[in-house]
């Protein structure tokens, strides 16, 4: 239930409630057993997902750990992420270097973007979201992207869908 942003419509109301984190002996378990399970089931593979009630990388330290277990264990592991792209340089790099897929959440124009997906301080995400967007680009991460359309941005939906295409390579855009 944390998050780097405070987005108008947001489900998990993310600021509103003392954090909840999983902690390390739990993932670890989990991880453990979903590899041993399809293994037992004769999958040649897994997956580990990061997704839901705020925004992962803000525990970044399961999350890297997390995902370096899961590449150590004996099935392949195929690990995605749904993400605000909010992230720094040396989070960036992790997410390229060892992640499969992400689907980031990112709503458009820059009116848009710092509207709907302000920081906590009320301050823009546009730049950031976006740079990192646009690193995805080049590299071998599959990716899409996800955007929220409400009353208030509707009428520049197709304005955000054209910045994407024109600033971005991104292969796949959703509109929610």
């Amino acid at each position: 239930n944390e998050c780097s942003l405070r987005c108008s419509y947001c489900y998990a109301r993310s600021g509103e409630f003392s954090p909840l984190r999983m902690d390390q002996g739990t993932a670890e378990a989990v991880i453990r057993r979903a590899c041993a399970d399809a293994r037992s089931a004769g999958m040649d593979r897994f997956s580990l997902a990061f997704h839901g009630g705020g925004e992962p990388t803000l525990h970044w330290e399961l999350l890297e750990s997390s995902v370096r277990l899961a590449r150590s264990l004996p099935l392949p592991c195929g690990i995605s992420m749904t993400s605000n792209a909010m992230w720094s340089a040396r989070q960036r790099d992790f997410i390229l270097a060892n992640l499969d897929e992400v689907s980031v959440s990112f709503d458009g124009t820059e009116r848009v973007q710092n509207l709907q997906r302000p920081r906590p301080d009320g301050g823009p995400s546009f730049g950031r979201a976006l740079e990192n967007i646009q690193a995805l680009d080049g590299s071998a991460l599959a990716y899409g992207v996800r955007m929220t359309a409400t009353d208030e941005s509707f009428d520049e939906l197709a304005e955000g869908v054209a910045l994407l295409c024109e600033r971005t390579a991104c292969p796949v855009i959703q509109v929610e």
